[in-house]
């Protein structure tokens, strides 16, 4: 193979073992040897594409790493990634990348205790995770998930509001262009009467196999369950507590139920004539 065709990840041996909620393993790695891996083939006999000069890690702050996960379960500290950027601006940040993550846009800028994992996918995927302005405090702390085979090709930004609030999203979902995902209003409002803060952060659910359409937007407290469609534009507001639904509009409403979905075209299940 031409020497020039290098592997896109670069990672340092070591087998140490790091759990993800765990705040105790968020720490230094001794500094290994790094080990460059030449590029591979898939099924077509394409190179993988090469990192652009932009594509790293920045770390601007203390006890912050970045971890990618072999298929063999083995973690590494992870130097530079395929396509984008992971900028740690804060502290007590930690990212767990899991393979296969060759086809995968990557945008992650986060300021104080943010840990993500993000579980491995072929398909394309286009991911954008911010958290640019929030205290260093104790109880201020964000968890995402995104589970295997996530394919968002046109962009998905998961958006962490100041304080709590955690996205969690399951396997093999579908997601069109420009899904938004919001855990907090950005600003605070208070009933007149009471002074009581009536818009606090909350955690969002997305189960296995959600198909989202195109412009989708999901805020704080949005639940949605396994096999369900959410319509193009619509806006999501609230808990769904049922599995194989279609929900659509502004606030998004149950449309039908008892469905399931998949990502074949119409044409590949109608009967001939």
């Amino acid at each position: 193979m031409d020497e020039k065709k290098q592997r896109i990840f670069t990672r340092i041996s070591n087998k140490q073992t790091v759990k993800l909620y765990d705040d105790a393993d968020i720490s230094p790695m001794p500094t290994q040897q790094i080990i460059e891996y030449n590029a591979s083939y898939d099924n077509t006999g394409l190179v993988l594409p090469k990192p652009s000069k932009t594509s790293n890690i920045t770390n601007k702050g203390k006890n912050n790493k970045a971890v990618y996960v072999t298929a063999d379960g083995t973690k590494h500290v992870l130097k530079k990634i395929p396509k984008g950027r992971i900028l740690f601006n804060g502290n007590n940040n930690y990212v767990e990348i899991h393979e296969p993550f060759d086809d995968t846009q990557l945008d992650i800028r986060v300021t104080h205790n943010v840990k993500i994992k993000i579980m491995g996918s072929k398909r394309k995927r286009n991911i954008t995770i911010l958290k640019l302005s929030s205290p260093d405090k104790p109880n201020n702390k964000n968890n995402v998930v995104i589970g295997k085979n996530l394919s968002c090709p046109y962009g998905m930004k998961i958006n962490l509001a100041r304080g709590n609030g955690d996205v969690i999203i399951g396997d093999n979902c579908m997601f069109s262009t420009d899904l938004l995902i919001r855990t907090g209003d950005g600003h605070s409002i208070f009933d007149t009467e009471t002074g009581k803060l009536i818009n606090p952060n909350k955690s969002i659910f997305i189960g296995n196999n959600v198909w989202c359409g195109v412009y989708v937007r999901i805020f704080k407290g949005a639940k949605i369950l396994d096999n369900s469609i959410v319509g193009a534009c619509s806006v999501v507001t609230k808990e769904f507590n049922e599995t194989n639904i279609i929900v659509a509009g502004n606030p998004a409403q149950i449309v039908r139920r008892n469905i399931k979905w998949d990502r074949n075209p119409p044409i590949v299940f109608e009967d001939d004539e």
